[in-house]
């Protein structure tokens, strides 16, 4: 139970035995649910009623993934260097969420030498907060940064507070194709009526 807990409520998936790998945490989660309804149902002496449960990032977290553009890098005398990136982050924010990304620099996959930064979007708001502390390859400008696994809600819940939203790509096969197009400020604004 505390595994499914781990993976539904803080994105940090259960380090499963060699003996366990098979364990289906949905499955445990589905039985915990089932024994309590049963047994709320039986002591209050009403109808089982009909459950529809939609798993979400469960099922598709690892679909997707989002590329930030470092803008600048900054150290610090005290704490973790701060790299400011081109888009924001509220809409994963490990502030306001409590999730957990794994964070790879596309550009420097085998770079050896690491420091530990805090990754931040460009708005000057608390929650615009990619990662902290995360120990990556030495960050410069115009790094590519893979922040992983922002399936299921990334996209419905991405709004264009922080500046037009990013384009959507999706990869089948090794092909690349455009699904959305990047907004323009324009697009922003194209509905306006004054």
């Amino acid at each position: 139970m505390l595994d499914a807990v781990s993976l539904f409520g803080w994105d940090r998936p259960a380090k499963f035995s060699k003996d366990a790998a098979t364990r289906d945490v949905v499955l445990e989660i589905v039985g915990m649910i089932a024994r309590t309804l049963q047994e709320f149902v039986r002591n209050h002496g009403i109808e089982m009623p009909t459950i529809y449960a939609e798993p979400g990032r469960a099922l598709v977290a690892s679909g997707q993934l989002l590329l930030l553009r470092v803008e600048a890098v900054k150290t610090r005398p005290r704490g973790n260097a701060v790299a400011v990136c081109d888009a924001g982050a509220l809409s994963l924010s490990p502030l306001l969420l409590s999730e957990t990304h794994a964070i790879l620099v596309a550009n420097k996959a085998d770079y050896k030498r690491t420091a530990r930064y805090d990754l931040l979007g460009n708005l000057p708001a608390p929650l615009d907060v990619v990662a902290i502390g995360r120990e990556l390859p030495l960050l410069e400008k115009n790094d590519i940064v893979a922040v992983m696994d922002t399936g299921a809600y990334f996209t419905a819940l991405g709004n264009n507070f922080a500046g037009p939203r990013p384009a959507l790509v999706t990869v089948d096969d090794g092909t690349a194709t455009l699904a959305r197009r990047r907004e323009s400020f324009e697009d922003m604004i194209s509905r306006d009526a004054v």
